[in-house]
């Protein structure tokens, strides 16, 4: 077994920048539209960082990895809309999301399938605590619920199980960990909010952590190391 790894793609391509900068734009505007409650700029705005996000990973390759995590921000673009849009296209947003999942944990599959069931524990135990917590206020919706909770814990089991992968340089694998960490951390005060109780203090601020969470998983495909069979 000999390492051969193609060229280092750089993190920061300058295309790729130009995207990231555009998704920042988005959630400024987002901010201010929520600020000054224009409703149609915030419809416009809400998706639009993950879209930007989704566009610049385009110039940082197009393997199997890659495409899989812009499929996922693309449905949690679609998600965002959704979500926006009233309670009754609350079920569309979740599907939205839960597919977004799916497609993660498909790209990170894609580098490892080692299971390192030790760096699963902490989220298990994270998914059952809040979906026990939740359970008597979902009536309806607890099995979407209950299936969500496990899906986004499992993408965030098999991020933290690509943490050591030879495949992948070490910012990349950090950073899709604390992008799904983050990404998982931003739905727990949505889940209280709706089916508990409103929790005070959040709104933008689960916005900011959600996109911070999305940016660390798109950057995750930017400056990949291949280690091929020799």
């Amino acid at each position: 077994m000999s390492d051969q790894p193609n060229a280092m793609r750089p993190f920061f391509r300058q295309p790729a920048v130009l995207f990231i900068g555009l998704a920042f734009l988005g959630m400024a505007g987002y901010t201010a539209a929520v600020r000054w409650n224009l409703l149609a700029l915030r419809l416009a705005c809400k998706p639009a960082p993950v879209i930007f996000m989704a566009a610049g990973l385009a110039f940082c390759g197009k393997d199997k990895y890659i495409r899989l995590i812009q499929a996922g921000l693309l449905f949690s673009a679609a998600g965002d809309a959704a979500l926006d849009m009233g309670d009754e296209w609350f079920r569309a947003g979740l599907f939205a999301f839960l597919t977004a999942h799916l497609c993660y944990i498909g790209a990170y599959l894609s580098e490892t399938r080692r299971l390192r069931l030790l760096r699963a524990a902490p989220f298990a135990a994270w998914g059952i605590g809040l979906t026990a917590f939740l359970w008597p206020g979902l009536e309806d919706m607890a099995l979407p619920v209950a299936l969500y909770s496990a899906v986004i814990c499992v993408m965030t089991w098999r991020a933290a199980a690509l943490i050591g992968e030879p495949s992948r340089p070490a910012f990349a694998r950090w950073s899709a960990f604390a992008g799904a960490a983050l990404f998982a951390l931003s739905d727990s005060p949505i889940a209280l909010t709706r089916f508990h109780g409103p929790v005070a203090g959040s709104g933008i601020a689960i916005m900011a952590i959600y996109w911070l969470g999305q940016l660390g998983i798109a950057c995750s495909g930017c400056g990949r190391t291949r280690i091929s069979p020799g």
